[in-house]
């Protein structure tokens, strides 16, 4: 979103709900993924928990700016917990039953896949 808004020399050119909605719902369309990208009944539930007691997440409290943060400010590692289609993945930062190896691989399988 940075680069979006200073390759076009405007700070207003996307706000952080839209690059919210393009991280979830547009992800999931521009991949053909069904039933994810939102939280409703009959979709996958997908959800993350983030640490907001860090700095460069500061301040949390302000409306519109957990939006802001997740657009521009977020990084991985402020992720705590994972749960992916129900089931927990990663808990208190560390990940559980994932072969990572075979993750890997799946990530590279999608990539070539995109860029091809």
């Amino acid at each position: 979103a940075l680069y979006y808004k200073g390759n076009h020399h405007d700070p207003m050119l996307i706000k952080a709900n839209e690059v919210f909605k393009l991280a979830t719902i547009g992800g999931s369309k521009a991949l053909d993924w069904k039933g994810i990208g939102t939280l409703e009944k009959g979709s996958l539930a997908d959800i993350i928990t983030i640490n907001l007691k860090k700095p460069h997440l500061t301040p949390s409290s302000i409306d519109d700016s957990i939006l802001n943060h997740f657009a521009y400010s977020m990084k991985g590692n402020d992720v705590e917990n994972v749960i992916a289609d129900g089931k927990l993945i990663m808990q208190n930062r560390n990940i559980q039953n994932v072969d990572v190896e075979k993750a890997i691989m799946d990530v590279e399988g999608v990539t070539q896949r995109l860029l091809s």
